[in-house]
């Protein structure tokens, strides 16, 4: 309860001395607050600080060319190169978004890949159309599904 807004504004100072960046400042920051919340809520306490966050600048940058991934993508795993060239082609995370994908969310009719709502950083489904290079990536990573299926049995994914 004796915790000043003053109080927050030199740890946030002390936190960047440290070296902490403004998106961790902020992490801790929603913590605080959030305990704040949780007080008020259930009786300890009646009022908290006002919290301000910092701005974050968490743009991505320094993205690989193509011969710069196929650089990369020649000393990967043969099982491994297949996903890690459908997330440079696409721009989508790769463990949240790309490995837990399942064919129903490609469409070579249509031509394209979705991805579903709430499986996405913000939570908005995305579609991406399919290029040239894509559908064959698609398509012989469906031909290699298939052929693993019928010789182990049961659904391989990536």
């Amino acid at each position: 309860m004796s915790i000043t807004r003053a109080n927050i504004m030199d740890y946030i100072v002390r936190r960047q001395d440290q070296g902490a960046s403004s998106a961790t400042i902020n992490r801790e920051l929603c913590i605080l607050r959030r305990a704040f919340e949780l007080g008020i809520e259930n009786g300890r306490i009646l009022r908290r600080p006002k919290f301000s966050l910092l701005k974050e600048r968490n743009a991505r940058s320094g993205f690989f060319e193509n011969h710069q991934i196929e650089a990369v993508i020649r000393h990967l795993d043969q099982d491994l190169a297949p996903m890690i060239r459908f997330a440079y082609l696409t721009g989508w995370r790769t463990q949240s978004e790309v490995q837990p994908m399942i064919w129903s969310q490609v469409d070579f009719e249509g031509g394209t890949v979705r991805l579903d709502p709430n499986t996405t950083k913000n939570s908005e489904a995305r579609t991406f159309p399919m290029t040239g290079e894509l559908r064959a990536l698609l398509e012989a990573q469906r031909s290699r599904t298939v052929a693993l299926q019928k010789k182990l049995g049961g659904v391989i994914p990536w």
